[in-house]
């Protein structure tokens, strides 16, 4: 079932350093965040492009922390493993970010433009009404279908258009079924709660727009045991 985007997320667009975002990891190195490729976990991953994952739920971000927790172990030696403990940051953007929500109404003569330029065939496009390319999504898998296109098609769209990132609800949640117990969230009241505000992402491909970080905590009362008893399902 499809979650609306809330009034008070469409909102926190027009004031992006008012936005409440978290990442969870296991640790985000330095003091400066740099955008890395195919790092994403959960229904975060790489659906978005490369650029750094975020989200508007802190239950949603300390299941990623989990997640970062499991893939990371278990590509790493074990004396590595005391190291790899999930943590969970607060992320604040700058006034001037801009972020598109992936509900907006976009203008349909500049989409034409960037789907032109990136290689999409002008016969095609003229098949195309203007309904089509107002759609972000459809607008995007328009892109996809070209040969010329290096990259992600949300990414690249979304950069055209002019923004830093883009806040959108990744269809894989959908279908995600993996709820732990024992790392802090109590999904109960958390699936209630989703029903009215879903766990958006918001993906910031311009990392200079991220004006500060900091740790916020992170309990995970049966991280061995969760390991022990998941890791062979989940991975990835």
């Amino acid at each position: 079932m499809m979650r609306a985007t809330s009034e008070k997320s469409i909102k926190a667009l027009e004031n992006p350093s008012g936005l409440k975002l978290y990442h969870g990891t296991t640790g985000i190195v330095g003091d400066k965040i740099v955008v890395q490729s195919n790092t994403g976990v959960g229904w975060n991953a790489y659906t978005l492009g490369n650029g750094f994952y975020t989200s508007v739920s802190k239950d949603a971000s300390m299941l990623f922390a989990h997640l970062d927790y499991i893939k990371k172990r278990l590509n790493s030696e074990e004396e590595l493993w005391p190291s790899l403990d999930p943590k969970l940051y607060n992320i604040k953007l700058k006034g001037s970010t801009k972020i598109l929500d992936a509900t907006s109404v976009l203008d349909a003569s500049s989409v034409r433009d960037i789907l032109e330029r990136a290689g999409v065939s002008k016969s095609y496009l003229n098949f195309c009404k203007d309904d089509q390319l107002r759609s972000f999504r459809n607008a995007a898998d328009i892109l996809a279908s070209s040969f010329d296109l290096v990259g992600n098609e949300k990414e690249h769209l979304t950069k055209a258009l002019g923004y830093d990132g883009l806040m959108t609800l990744e269809s894989a949640w959908q279908g995600w079924d993996y709820y732990p117990s024992g790392i802090g969230v109590d999904w109960e009241s958390c699936l209630l709660e989703w029903e009215s505000l879903a766990p958006y992402t918001v993906i910031i491909y311009n990392a200079d727009q991220i004006s500060s970080f900091h740790q916020i905590g992170y309990s995970s009362s049966e991280k061995e045991d969760i390991f022990e008893d998941r890791a062979g399902e989940i991975g990835r």
